[in-house]
């Protein structure tokens, strides 16, 4: 779905100022790191079950365990906004923890025979999967986020005509043309692609909105929005 406006400079994240924040109040910091659970438990699951962890163990157990160990070890105060995005250091402590896994499963079977799993530390080739699977995760879960505030905007300003038309051509693609689509909701050409462009402004205006509270600065959020509308 083609990007139908500029992306202009958006304010400072969520995270960013979370992480900026050198007092590091409690209550704000657990209120934030539920969100930031929520963001991104899927793509962690993801990522984990694409690295096969979950030969051996049950892959939510798994995600629980990151982001425990995230906190015991409060991996998040390493990390620098400035330096690069979120989601690659997430990557990165995925990794930490996924050599941890294995070495606890080689230690476990040293006299059993080793599997694939277990025989090998990851190189970046065996990463590309599991980050691959990461991304999709987490565009999925932005996207979702993103549907929902626009269901609810819509249903609150009385566009459930828009609302309908823009699912059906630009999310579950039950059209394929401006003249099917005027067909179906009886109007004209121009009407459907007025009525569709306005949505597609509103929806990437809408996950933008929420790639801001999902990321660590302004930059990061318009490029990803750029990279998940180019998908």
């Amino acid at each position: 779905m083609p990007p139908h406006r500029s992306f202009r400079a958006v304010p400072d994240t969520r995270w960013s100022s979370v992480l900026a924040d050198p007092s590091r109040d409690l209550e704000h910091w657990k209120h934030r790191f539920g969100e930031l659970f929520l963001d991104y438990q899927g793509p962690v699951s993801n990522w984990l079950a694409a690295a096969g962890l979950g030969r051996h163990e049950n892959v939510e157990d798994l995600c629980q365990g990151f982001f425990l160990r995230l906190i015991e070890r409060d991996v998040l105060t390493a990390f620098d906004p400035a330096r690069g995005r979120l989601r690659a250091f997430l990557k990165g402590a995925l990794r930490n923890f996924a050599r941890e896994r294995r070495r606890y499963w080689r230690a476990r079977r040293r006299d059993a025979v080793v599997t694939e799993i277990d025989g090998h530390e990851p190189c970046a080739a065996d990463e590309a999967g599991p980050d691959a699977a990461f991304d999709r995760a987490f565009a999925a879960t932005m996207i979702g986020k993103a549907l929902a505030l626009l269901d609810a905007d819509c249903a609150a300003g009385d566009r459930q005509v828009d609302l309908a038309l823009f699912r059906a051509y630009d999310v579950d693609g039950t059209v394929d043309s401006y003249e099917e689509a005027a067909q179906r909701f009886g109007r004209n050409r121009d009407w459907v692609k007025n009525h569709l462009t306005a949505m597609r402004e509103r929806f990437h205006a809408t996950l933008l909105a929420t790639l801001r509270e999902a990321t660590t600065n302004p930059s990061d959020a318009v490029a990803t929005l750029r990279e998940i509308v180019r998908a």
